[in-house]
This record gives structure tokens, C-alpha cells and sequence, in this order.
């Protein structure tokens, strides 16, 4: 008998349905990978199995008993001890102003069971678990607090873990780590997981069977190997194709040799005593991509800041020949997170054309007329002129992003993470697009990443950072096919693939 059995389920926000009657199985010790892009409903779908919102029809059967309907009370008496769950954002999840040992010791103490905190530190992988219960959430790393996450999700040795994008902010290494964490779990305790992801690279490599939702419908679910080998809804294969890990695209072809854009000579950067970047050096071709690479502390977005000019250098240069006295013209700057470098209180019409103003490029008509030339160069309607940041999605923000920088005419773009926070499909939009870019507009592209499955994708070449110093560097497929540095060895090796 399987542990879960969700029947018919449907969820509603207020009036509006958003699930509609989905239905699917879990067998103890089984993965089951639930996944889509952003607003599919698989997180909400999630939160309804732990009592988290409420469903409004159907049925959950937890070892046959109906836990749907179930109170607050009720569902005290089931998470944590049947079902735990690990969160996506270990920075809320986590009380700021409580001590790890604390926090942990409150999930004994609320069913009553004693239980070791610092064997259940140890037990995730945690260096010194006395010091590290101790120390407040803000002391640990990303990859320390997800672990303590685990530790709080599995305390009480639950059948069944709701994992919910429990890697999507950690770096690639640090993401193999977690997930082959809470694989030994599984296998050690005979837990069942339910993993929430948009990565369709994590859900290849690690799940049993997947569920491919969109619209807060089952557009598909089966056997994970046959559902990649043989996708029967469009959507699925069109998720898979979009999915940098899975796509099988070929590394780009290496344009002819051309003069420099971008020179890095022996750059440093300390701040206080501490030496962020020392002495990288590289060169960028013209109309090329280069990207950045390493793990969060590598010395790659500073390295990046200072080629901007936000921060100074310690020592060493930068040199962007043909940028002349306007280097804000010549450089431009995408950032990560669209919604936060935007205006939340102007209209998309004057977020694209403040540069232009900024600069005082052509008169008002002139400017307006630009305006919706680029709109239209990143693919978005012309309704989106009249609209706020808020009423837009993450990739048309993003889109709204890259039009601004593309405003006064640059022939350098500086990307930081620009796709990382973006589903599949829509992260693939993007990279098209800055191809095409590319391609018509001879743009240079200094690409800031941790994915190196995005790196093979959109780069010419890479430079590999560590510690703050390039421990390799070269084309992208010479690094890929083969890497001579061991640090270089283990990303590639913590790249999700597809299990054989």
C-alpha cells in the first residue's frame, strides 16, 4: 500500500481554484520529483500535504487515513513526526534571534520526546556540532543553514520529507551535497521524499518517478527514466528541451579572433584583511561571452564590480578599450534580481527610457520612439509600456532589465546571475535572446554564474575562480571536455545530470 494518496485534490486562494483535482501516489522509500515553472501550484500542492492551506476537495490518505480535513491540533499531532518538511529559504525559515541549538531543541520539546541536538548536527554533516549550536543563523553559510533544516525536518525520524527547492539559492557543489544528504536518509531510515523543484536536472538525477504539473493540472507523471525518454505532453518535452542539464546542446562556436573588450590584469581587492579577489587576470574579445565562475565567496561579483566601477581596486587594472570618457555608456550592468533594481512606483515607458534621459539622448519624442524600439527588440507587447514592475512576471522583468541597459547604445553588458532566479523555460527565453542580441548588435557579454550548465550554453570562453584567484581558464568546451584543475573537476562533477 502506498504511504501518500492524494485524489482529486483541489486548492483554492479565496474564490479562485488553482488546483484542480490532481492526483498521484507515494510509496515509502520512493522519490517523487513534483515539477513545473512558477505558478503550476506544485509548492501549493505541497504546503496542502503538511497542513499549510487548507484543501478545498479531495482527499490526502496518509497510511490510509484521511488527513485532509484535519485541524490545527491535529496537524500539530503529524508534522514532524510523520511528515517533515524542508523549506526553500533557510534565511525565514530559521529565527534570527535564536541560537541553532535552541531551535532544534524546540522540535523535542513540543512532542514531548527527548533527543541528542548535537548527534543530530553531527549527523548532517555539520563541522564542530558544539560550536555550531552555539551560533545564530546569520553565523552559518547557505549550505550550513539548509543542513540545519534537515536536521529540524528529520528529527523525529518521519515516513515522508517534503523537500521544497530545498537547493535552488546553494551553488552547485553545495546543492550535490544536500541532495546526496537527504538521499542517505532516505536509504538509512526508509523515508519517502517529495521533492519540489523547477530544476528538471535535479529531478533526472535524483527521483523515481515524476509528476510534471502546469496551471495546477497533472500534465503528466510515471517512471522518471520514461518520462524523460519518451514525454507524451508537449509541455514536458518543451521543459526538457529548455533544461540547460538536459538540452544536449552543443558548446558555441568560437568566433574569429578579434581585438580585446575587456583586459583584467592582476586584479586585487581586499577588504580589511581579507584578500576577496588576488590577482586575477583575463581578456575578453569583442563580441564574445566570457563567463564568470565559482562558488558563492569566489571573488566573481567583485571581480565584476570593479570591472563596473562600483568598487576600486586594491591593485591591478581594468581596461575597456574604446570606452572613452562616456564608460557608463559603454558598460551597462544587468542585475539578478529585476525586481528589486527596478523602480516598483514608475512605468515600464520611463524605467527603459530613464538612461536616455540620464544622458540627455534626444528629445522627448525621440526618446519615446527608442522606447518602444526596445520593448519590442526583447520581445515584450506594447501594453507592458503602461504597466509597474509588480504587474509584470520575473522574465518580462527581466526583459524590462536588459532593454534599460541596451538604451544608450553599450557595447559591454556585465550579467550577474541574470537568469539564476528564473524558471527553465523562461531562463532559456532569455539566453536566446541575449544570443540574438549578440549576434545583431556585436555585444560583449562578462557572464556572472554558478551555473555551469548555463556556461555551457551561452559562453565562448570561462575562467574558473576559487578563493579569489583563477585556477583555470580557456574555452568553454576545452574547460568542460577536459578540466586541469581539480577544483575545476568537482563543479563539472556536481553538475545534475540524468541518471542512467
Amino acid at each position: 500500500m502506498s504511504l501518500l494518496q492524494v485524489r482529486d485534490l483541489k486548492i483554492q486562494y479565496g474564490r479562485r481554484e488553482v488546483v484542480h483535482g490532481i492526483s498521484f501516489d507515494l510509496d515509502p522509500g520512493e522519490v517523487l520529483a513534483v515539477v513545473g515553472e512558477s505558478g503550476s501550484g506544485k509548492t501549493t500542492t505541497a504546503n496542502a500535504l503538511i497542513g499549510l492551506h487548507p484543501a478545498s476537495g479531495g482527499r490526502i490518505l496518509l497510511d490510509g487515513a484521511d488527513i485532509a480535513g484535519y485541524g490545527e491540533k491535529a496537524w500539530r499531532s503529524v508534522r514532524g513526526t510523520q511528515i517533515g518538511l524542508i523549506p526553500q529559504d533557510p534565511i525565514t525559515s530559521l529565527n534570527p534571534v535564536k541560537t541553532i541549538g535552541a531551535q532544534l531543541g524546540e522540535v523535542f520539546h513540543l512532542h514531548k520526546r527527548k533527543g541528542e541536538v548535537l548527534d543530530l548536527l553531527e549527523r548532517v554533516g555539520l563541522s564542530d556540532p558544539e560550536l555550531r549550536a552555539k551560533q545564530y543563523p546569520h553565523q552559518l553559510s547557505g549550505g550550513m543553514r539548509q543542513r540545519v533544516l534537515i536536521a529540524a525536518a528529520i528529527a523525529l525520524k518521519p515516513r515522508l520529507i517534503i523537500a521544497d527547492e530545498p537547493t535552488s539559492a546553494l551553488d552547485v557543489t553545495v546543492q550535490r551535497r544536500i541532495l546526496d544528504l537527504i538521499d542517505d536518509l532516505r536509504q538509512e531510515y526508509g523515508t519517502a521524499v517529495l521533492l519540489v523543484t523547477h530544476d528538471l536536472g535535479v529531478a533526472a538525477g535524483r527521483s523515481d518517478r515524476l509528476v510534471v504539473m502546469k496551471d495546477g493540472r497533472i500534465e503528466e507523471q510515471g517512471p522518471t527514466p520514461a518520462v524523460l525518454a519518451e514525454p507524451r505532453a508537449a509541455y514536458t518535452a518543451r521543459l526538457l528541451a529548455d533544461a540547460p542539464a538536459l538540452s544536449g546542446r552543443d558548446f558555441r562556436e568560437e568566433p574569429a579572433a578579434g581585438p580585446a573588450a575587456i583586459v583584467v590584469t592582476d586584479l586585487v581587492k581586499e577588504f580589511g584583511r581579507v584578500r576577496a579577489v588576488d590577482g586575477v587576470s583575463f581578456e575578453v574579445r569583442r563580441g564574445t561571452t566570457h563567463a564568470l565562475v565559482g562558488e558563492s565567496g569566489s571573488g566573481k561579483t567583485t571581480t565584476a564590480r570593479m570591472i563596473v566601477r562600483f568598487e576600486k581596486p586594491t591593485g591591478g587594472t581594468v581596461e575597456l578599450p574604446g570606452a572613452g570618457p562616456d564608460f557608463r555608456r559603454h558598460v551597462q550592468l544587468v542585475h539578478q534580481n529585476p525586481y528589486s533594481s527596478l523602480d516598483p512606483r514608475q512605468r515600464i515607458a520611463d524605467i527603459v527610457e530613464e538612461p536616455l534621459r540620464n544622458f540627455r539622448l534626444g528629445d522627448r519624442a525621440a526618446r519615446r520612439t527608442r522606447v518602444k524600439e526596445l520593448v519590442e527588440r526583447v520581445a515584450l507587447p506594447a501594453d507592458v509600456l503602461t504597466r509597474r514592475p509588480r504587474e509584470l512576471s520575473g522574465g518580462q522583468r527581466q526583459r524590462v532589465a536588459i532593454a534599460r541597459a541596451l538604451a544608450v547604445g553599450p557595447q559591454v553588458l556585465v550579467l550577474d546571475e541574470a537568469v539564476s532566479a528564473l524558471d527553465v523555460s523562461v531562463q532559456a527565453q532569455i539566453l536566446d535572446l541575449l544570443a540574438e542580441l549578440q549576434r545583431d548588435l556585436g555585444l560583449t557579454y562578462l557572464f556572472i554564474t554558478h551555473d555551469l550548465a548555463v556556461v555551457r550554453q551561452i559562453s565562448h570562453t570561462v575562467s574558473v575562480m576559487n578563493k579569489g584567484r583563477i585556477v583555470e581558464f580557456g574555452t568553454t568546451s576545452r574547460v568542460f571536455q577536459d578540466p586541469q584543475d581539480d577544483y575545476t573537476r568537482e563543479l563539472l562533477a556536481a553538475v545534475p545530470v540524468r541518471a542512467a
